[in-house]
């Protein structure tokens, strides 16, 4: 999937966590989230040097694609569930939730990358299989109808947490 898909899937997987938690959060406060999730949703490309988080640093991305490559453990759920526990069980309680927010735009990302024919290697380091849920081309005419989607998604759900 391209970034702006994967901001959009970022921001809506705050949205719905807000909607569905009837979490009681202020609009700068839900804003704030969205914009996190946001990063988490481009943040698994960290390690393709095009990407649009990697464009912003490119000093991490070139790090970390020197030992995963492009969609290798920083593609995999594993590491997001071993990156919660730790977040979790270290964070302070106020900054669970700004963490938390991080994560679920990640997970987007990871189920976004699912839908297209190259998938992600979910049981990665153990196993370097990549498993696909679709095969949606890259940029295509379904990609663009999943952007549009969860950006219409994330801005009705904002709209009915604020008012």
């Amino acid at each position: 999937m391209t970034g702006s898909t994967h901001m959009a899937g970022g921001a809506t997987a705050v949205m719905v966590y807000a909607a569905v938690s009837q979490a009681n959060l202020s609009p700068i406060t839900l804003l704030a989230a969205g914009a996190i999730g946001i990063v988490g949703g481009l943040f698994p490309d960290i390690d393709h040097p095009s990407s649009k988080i990697s464009q912003k640093l490119p000093w991490l991305s070139r790090m970390i694609s020197s030992f995963c490559g492009h969609r290798g453990l920083i593609h995999s759920p594993l590491l997001y569930l071993f990156l919660w526990l730790g977040w979790i069980w270290l964070a302070p309680a106020p900054y669970q939730f700004w963490g938390n927010m991080f994560l679920l735009g990640a997970a987007s990302h990871l189920l976004l990358d699912m839908l297209n024919s190259k998938g992600i290697p979910v049981f990665a380091p153990l196993s370097k299989k990549r498993i696909h849920l679709a095969r949606i081309k890259l940029g295509g005419v379904f990609e663009t109808s999943i952007q549009l989607t969860l950006i219409l998604t994330a801005a009705s759900l904002l709209l009915r947490q604020c008012f």
